[in-house]
C-alpha cells in the first residue's frame, strides 16, 4: 500500500486483526512519544506529545488520549494553556484553530482566527490572566474569554509578537525591537499608544509574578525583573547560560536551563544580590522541556522519555516511578505498510513539501504494541547519503528480529532487534554546535572504524568498540590545528600500549609516562644479593634518584 498519507489517517482504515478490536472497527494510532509541554488543571495533567494531546488523572491513574475523530476539532496542536478560573484547557492548532476543553471532555470550537484571511496567523505564545487568554501572533494579538468561550478582541499591530502577558492595567508584548506596553484604558489598536518598556531586542520569554514583569534577554541567557510601572527599571535575577522556558505555579516562578532548574518565591528584592539569593537552583541530568505541579508531585516533560513524576527531596528530584507514555508510533508518518505474519510493518515515507526530508522512520505494530526502530542521521548501507524518506520496510523471512529499510535514493538501512547496524551518523544534541559520530555501528553502538568530532574542536579518527575508542586511532586536540595529537593504541576509551604523543606544536612535547612496578612481598636470599649488587653498580651521576629509590626498598624489606 502506497497511500502517502499520515499514519493516523492510514491506520484508521485498516482492520487490525492483531488486536482484540472488532474486525472492521476504526482506530487512530497517533504518536505520543516525545513529551514537550504540560499543563496542570486541578488533579489532571495535560501533556502535549508530538503535537497530540493526552491527560493523566493523578487521583485515579486514568490516561485519556484525544483526537479529531473523537473529541477535538482539528489535528496538529501547537500550544496548550490552562485557566484555573475558567477551569478549561485552551488548545491552539497550527492553522490558528482553537478548542476549549472542559473537565467533562466537552469541546467548544473557536474558528474565527483560522477562518481569517490575514497572513502569519501562527500563535507564538499564550498567556493566561484569570479567564482571559492572550495569544501572540505574527500580525498582533488576540484576546479569548475562556469562561464565556468567545473572542473578545483582535488587535492588528505592525509588530511581530514573540510573547505576551497582561496585568489589570496594561498589556506587555515582546517584539524584535524590545518590550512594548499599552494601557488597557487606551486604544490598543493604535500603534502610537504602544510605548517602549525595555529596548533589548527579541524578548521571547515573559510573565508577571508578584507584581513584577519577569523576562529573559535576547539570547535567553539571563532572567530579569522589572517594575511594570517603571520602564527600564530592570534588575538581574540570575545569570544563566540558556533558559528553555519560564513558568509560574504553586506561588513560585520556575525556569529551566541546561542541566539546572531554578525556583524563586520572592522577587521583591531591590538589588541583584538579594534577588539572586532568593533563587534555589537544582542540577539535573535529564532532558526536561517543561514542568507542572500537582499535589506535591512535579511532572517533567522529558522529550523521548515521556511525562515523568518527581518528588522534591532536599535539593534534588527523586523519581516517583510514574511514567506516562502510551505505546505509540514514534511519529505520525505512514507511507508504506505491509504484513509479516501478524506484524504490521510501517515505513515513514517521503516529504515532498520539504524537499524529500522526512526522517528515516521505521516501526511495526504487533499484539497491541508499537516498536520503533533506532533513528540515526544514517548515511545508509550502500550509499553515503543522509538516510531520510524510508519508503519500505521488510522482514527477514528466517529471522523476525532482522529488518531492512529502503531509503529513497539512499540505499538501505539494516536493523537487528530494532537496533541500527551499518554505517551511520549521529549528532548527540539538537544543535549545530554538538558532538557527532560518523562511522560503523553494531546494535546501535559505535563498533568498527569511525570519526568522532567534539564540539570543543577535538577529533578522533580510528577504531571503536562498544561506543569507546578501542584499537588504533588518532586523537587531534584541535581539528583546525593538526600539530598536537596522540596517535596509537586505545583501550576502552583511554590511551594504552604503544603510541606517539605530540604537544605544543613541536617534537613530541611534554610526555609523561606512569610506570607501575610490582615488588614481591618476599625476596629470596639470592634476590636480595642481586639487588645489593645492582645498587653498588648504579651510577649516581646518571641516576640521581637512586638513593631515595633503594632506601625505600631497604626500608620496605627491613634491611
Amino acid at each position: 500500500m502506497n497511500c502517502r498519507k499520515s499514519l493516523a489517517l492510514l491506520l484508521c482504515m485498516l482492520c487490525l486483526s492483531v488486536t482484540a478490536q472488532q474486525l472492521g472497527s476504526w482506530r487512530l494510532h497517533l504518536s505520543y512519544y516525545i513529551a514537550t509541554k504540560s499543563e496542570a488543571g486541578g488533579s489532571t495533567i495535560y501533556s502535549l506529545m508530538n503535537g497530540n494531546l493526552l491527560s493523566y488523572d493523578t487521583e485515579d491513574g486514568e490516561v485519556r488520549t484525544y483526537d479529531h475523530m473523537d473529541i477535538l476539532s482539528d489535528a496538529g496542536i501547537a500550544y496548550i494553556a490552562y485557566s484555573n478560573e475558567a477551569d478549561k484547557l485552551l488548545i491552539v492548532y497550527n492553522n490558528g484553530n482553537i478548542d476549549l476543553l472542559d473537565k467533562d471532555d466537552n469541546v467548544q470550537n473557536l474558528s474565527s482566527l483560522k477562518d481569517k484571511t490575514m497572513l502569519n496567523k501562527e500563535v507564538a505564545n499564550v498567556s493566561i490572566a484569570g479567564s482571559m487568554a492572550y495569544l501572540a501572533t505574527g500580525f498582533g494579538f488576540v484576546e479569548v474569554d475562556m469562561k464565556e468561550g468567545v473572542f473578545r478582541n483582535t488587535y492588528r499591530l505592525p509588530y511581530t509578537i514573540y510573547c505576551i502577558t497582561a496585568s489589570d492595567e496594561a498589556v506587555f508584548i515582546g517584539t524584535p525591537e524590545g518590550i512594548r506596553y499599552c494601557l488597557k484604558d487606551g486604544n490598543m489598536q493604535l500603534e502610537e499608544n504602544w510605548k517602549i518598556f525595555q529596548d533589548w531586542p527579541n524578548i521571547k520569554n515573559m510573565c508577571l509574578f508578584q507584581g513584577k514583569l519577569i523576562f529573559t534577554n535576547d539570547a535567553s541567557t539571563n532572567i530579569y525583573a522589572a517594575d511594570p510601572a517603571k520602564p527600564y527599571s530592570t534588575k538581574l535575577i540570575k545569570k544563566m547560560t540558556k533558559i528553555n522556558f519560564l513558568k509560574k505555579f504553586n506561588n513560585q516562578l520556575v525556569w529551566i536551563g541546561p542541566k539546572e532548574i531554578c525556583f524563586t518565591s520572592d522577587v521583591s528584592g531591590t538589588d541583584e544580590a538579594s534577588l539572586n539569593a532568593a533563587v534555589t537552583t537544582i542540577s539535573y541530568e535529564n532532558n526536561w522541556s517543561d514542568v507542572s505541579h500537582v499535589n506535591g508531585t512535579y511532572w517533567m516533560s522529558e522529550q523521548e522519555k515521556g511525562l515523568r513524576g518527581y518528588k522534591m527531596s532536599g535539593n534534588e528530584f527523586v523519581p516517583t516511578g510514574e511514567v506516562i507514555q502510551p505505546s505509540s508510533p514514534i511519529r505520525d508518518l505512514g507511507y508504506n505498510v505491509s504484513w509479516a505474519g501478524d506484524r504490521l510493518l510501517v515505513a515513514g515515507g517521503i516529504n515532498t513539501v520539504s524537499g524529500f526530508k522526512n526522517p528515516a522512520t521505521s516501526m511495526y505494530y504487533e499484539n497491541g504494541e508499537w516498536t520503533n526502530f533506532t533513528e540515526l542521521e544514517t548515511t545508509g548501507r550502500f550509499a553515503k547519503v543522509e538516510p531520510v524518506n524510508t519508503t519500505d520496510l521488510v522482514q527477514d523471512p528466517l529471522d523476525n528480529t532482522h529488518h531492512f529499510a529502503s531509503l529513497y535514493r539512499s540505499g538501505l538501512c539494516e536493523y537487528k532487534d530494532g537496533k541500527y547496524n551499518g554505517f551511520g551518523k549521529n549528532t548527540f544534541r539538537a544543535s549545530s554546535n554538538a558532538d557527532y559520530y560518523e562511522g560503523e555501528y553494531v546494535d546501535d553502538k559505535r563498533n568498527g572504524k569511525g570519526v568522532y568530532v567534539l564540539k570543543n574542536g577535538a577529533k578522533y579518527v580510528g577504531e571503536f568498540k562498544n561506543d569507546s575508542f578501542h584499537g588504533d586511532g588518532r586523537y587531534t586536540y584541535d581539528e583546525t590545528d593538526n600539530r598536537d595529537y596522540y596517535e596509537g593504541n586505545w583501550e576502552n576509551g583511554t590511551k594504552a600500549g604503544k603510541g606517539i604523543q605530540r604537544l605544543n606544536g613541536s617534537g613530541r612535547g611534554d610526555q609523561y609516562v606512569k610506570v607501575n612496578i610490582e615488588v614481591p612481598r618476599n625476596l629470596s636470599k639470592q634476590s636480595k644479593e642481586a639487588l645489593k649488587h645492582f645498587d653498588e653498580l648504579s651510577d649516581k651521576e646518571n641516576y640521581k634518584e637512586r638513593t631515595g629509590f633503594f632506601e625505600r626498598l631497604k626500608k620496605y624489606f627491613n634491611e
